[in-house]
């Protein structure tokens, strides 16, 4: 699909409404249906959806999520704007979400592909049912492509809610996910949970995205992997909220953390190129926009990434330049052709 514009209802609803529909046992979809849904749950095994794309769609304020792939292979979203989603759901979803993804084939390369969106103030602000607490509303996640017989988690407390409780068929069916995925050059600015996260999720490569000020609503930390396996995290801008956290590791194994630039010194992951430095901005704004939060002449983050990543254009369309190194973060600097007349 390409092009779409869907804009929710959330204007014309309240969240004492919603906390009340949370409470009866038939959810009332006007406060939980989400933008786009790719959702293979219902389908047999054979018939899976994959090889979808969304492209170029401004999705915002739906109750639910935003753009959500549950059960299905090769998903691409990108170019997309995404913003102001998952506010009245009980079912703590997030902008962009992958659940349970189940392998179409086992050929190698990216079966899913997030890249080049724009993803901003979606928050929950209804307890997710399963805990009765505040959960997700992240701007990106990646969620439980393993196949253990524990359920979903509330990263707040690595709380647990077992597989019976899941509404997704059962792990013993699903075949086992072993295709890498890619989040590459997005925006991901105040969300209510994190900028972009994995959980038990394998294989990701997590490249030159910019993250802001998110955990708005849980606390959670900037861009992070979660009892998590082979996730590759290069080139990133990471900017935490004041008091916030750029980071955590929580059972993880075979991650690998360099290139990335946040302003203040953390002890979670340490690369031998991280810079710990002000990115300086050309502009913060409430709204991202094309220009807010591209780097001025000046700032550490240019030409200082390693090109030898997956990222050949930024979040723009921009061709990266990798003669003297990609610059840091979602959006590439061209200063010449900037002051061409």
């Amino acid at each position: 699909m390409d092009g779409l514009k869907i804009i929710g209802q959330n204007d014309y609803l309240t969240l004492a409404d919603a906390e009340e529909d949370a409470k009866n046992a038939r959810p009332d979809a006007a406060y939980n249906t989400n933008g786009i849904f790719v959702n293979g749950r219902n389908n047999p095994a054979n018939q899976k959806p994959h090889h979808v794309i969304i492209r170029n769609c401004t999705i915002s304020k739906c109750a639910g999520g935003g753009i959500v792939g549950i059960e299905t292979d090769y998903l691409t979203v990108e170019d997309n704007k995404v913003f102001d989603n998952s506010w009245y759901t009980r079912y703590a979803s997030s902008g962009i979400t992958t659940l349970n993804n189940w392998a179409f084939d086992e050929k190698e390369g990216y079966h899913v592909i997030i890249q080049r969106n724009y993803v901003w103030n979606n928050k929950t602000l209804v307890p997710w049912e399963r805990t009765g607490k505040l959960s997700d509303g992240n701007g990106i996640i990646l969620d439980v492509t393993d196949q253990s017989n524990n359920g979903a988690t509330n990263p707040i407390n690595d709380t647990s809610v077992t597989q019976n409780d899941q509404k997704t068929d059962k792990t013993s069916s699903r075949p086992e996910w072993k295709a890498r995925a890619l989040i590459a050059n997005n925006l991901s600015a105040y969300n209510g949970g994190s900028g972009i996260h994995t959980f038990r999720t394998k294989h990701v490569d997590i490249f030159n995205n910019t993250t802001y000020s998110n955990g708005m609503v849980t606390g959670y930390q900037e861009l992070f992997p979660n009892n998590s396996e082979d996730i590759v995290i290069k080139n990133n801008i990471i900017v935490p909220k004041p008091g916030g956290k750029v980071t955590s590791n929580n059972k993880n194994t075979n991650i690998i953390w360099d290139y990335n630039l946040y302003p203040s010194k953390q002890d979670v992951f340490i690369g031998a190129n991280d810079i710990i430095s002000d990115p300086i901005f050309r502009e913060v704004t409430l709204i991202p926009t094309e220009g807010a939060f591209s780097l001025k002449s000046g700032s550490p983050g240019l030409n200082a990434g390693t090109s030898e990543i997956s990222s050949d254009s930024d979040i723009n369309g921009n061709k990266r330049i990798k003669n003297k190194g990609v610059d840091i973060g979602a959006f590439e600097q061209n200063f010449r052709s900037m002051f061409q007349y």
